[in-house]
């Protein structure tokens, strides 16, 4: 009952602590920049920067010392940031920082608390993509209005989020502070090359997934077509989890990912196809998070603060030039989509988590009952 009420409350406030931070940056940060694009542009790449690019040091920090709520604290730092909205470069770097606060918080417990199981981080980080593309809709069209009376309602939703995960969420103090049960990387491969492996799938999945031509869903005014992108992503990092676990982490991910390579590459222009697509370029979201995690048991927040670096190196390159918009770009694509599959043929195990394994769940819980007895500065497997 405890992991799904935790799972539940993660999940549901990693939703509107990104919706609530792009709310305030397309409601303020974007009307603050105006027409300069340049600044905008700039302004996005600071908050990037500090809510993916601070999660890797964040959660060394908390493998360190995991004695503070540190999402709550997160919800915190946004609550503030969003009445500082006079102070719109203020607020950007403090909403950025909050965000990369909760997501070690709510990451590390989806590691710690995953059982063997990749579904349970596939459903944590999902909510995300809901949360950003209804923030952007919703602060474009400026759904709270622009007066100070408009900041009140994503302030009151990042302040109870905060309230939320310290009452409902408060055993941030753990004993078994690890992610042991997970198998999720291949056994006979090394850890930095299972580490290397999978950051590298996800720096090539979120160049790709930035630069996939969705004009379809951006020259209309049906809001269903606006957010279908999002939705098909939420769908595929829900369903990727549950998949891995039934038939097989690798397996699942590699034809997920050459199938939409198929779909996204020659029918990017047919929404309903492409919408197949991104589902399933998505699959392979928790594999390489929790194949990254299985070789860093004891350092479930650094894990899942590679993963994020991961994905702001990938981010990166569409700030600095254009890409899209010819048949040459399409085959780029199929071929990175073809290597991040490659990637994940060396570094993920095919082991199915089904409840024929409940077992081994149970022999790695008891094992880690006599971890928690052992030093954790000395007596590590695994270390960077």
């Amino acid at each position: 009952m405890r992991n799904l009420r935790s799972l539940t409350v993660y999940t549901i406030v990693h939703m509107l602590v990104d919706f609530v931070c792009f709310y305030m940056l397309f409601s303020v940060f974007k009307l603050y920049a105006g027409v300069d694009l340049r600044e905008l542009a700039l302004g996005f790449l600071i908050y990037n920067a500090l809510a993916f690019g601070l999660q890797p040091l964040f959660g060394y920090i908390y493998d360190k010392v995991c004695k503070l709520p540190i999402a709550a604290i997160g919800c915190l730092f946004i609550t503030v940031a969003v009445w500082l909205s006079n102070s719109p470069w203020l607020m950007l770097a403090l909403l950025g920082v909050g965000n990369a606060c909760f997501h070690i918080g709510g990451g590390a417990d989806s590691l710690v608390r995953a059982n063997g199981r990749v579904s349970r981080s596939g459903i944590f980080v999902s909510s995300g993509a809901l949360g950003v593309a209804l923030g952007s809709v919703a602060g474009t069209n400026m759904w709270f209005g622009t007066a100070l009376a408009g900041s009140m309602v994503p302030a009151a939703l990042a302040g109870l989020s905060g309230i939320a995960v310290l009452i409902l969420c408060p055993d941030h103090i753990k004993k078994d502070y690890h992610a042991k049960s997970l198998k999720t990387a291949n056994k006979s491969s090394s850890s930095l090359l299972v580490i290397g492996l999978c950051t590298l799938a996800i720096v090539i999945r979120s160049f790709v997934g930035a630069t996939i031509p969705t004009d379809w869903s951006k020259t209309t005014d049906m809001l269903i077509l606006m957010l279908m992108p999002s939705i098909a992503a939420f769908v595929g990092k829900i369903v990727g989890g549950f998949l891995a676990d039934a038939f097989g982490a690798k397996f699942v991910s590699i034809v997920s990912l050459l199938l939409s390579a198929l779909l996204l590459c020659l029918f990017s222009d047919i929404p309903l196809l492409c919408t197949i697509g991104i589902i399933l370029f998505n699959v392979p979201m928790s594999v390489t998070l929790c194949g990254i995690a299985s070789k860093m048991p004891q350092r479930p927040g650094l894990s899942f603060g590679l993963s994020t670096l991961a994905i702001l190196a990938g981010v990166i390159p569409t700030y600095i030039f254009t890409t899209g918009g010819s048949a040459w770009y399409s085959v780029v694509m199929a071929a990175l989509i073809v290597a991040a599959a490659f990637c994940i043929r060396y570094a993920i195990s095919d082991r199915k988590n089904k409840p024929s394994d409940k077992d081994t769940i149970q022999k790695d819980e008891f094992e880690k009952a006599e971890t928690c007895e052992l030093s954790s500065g000395e007596n590590e497997a695994i270390t960077l």
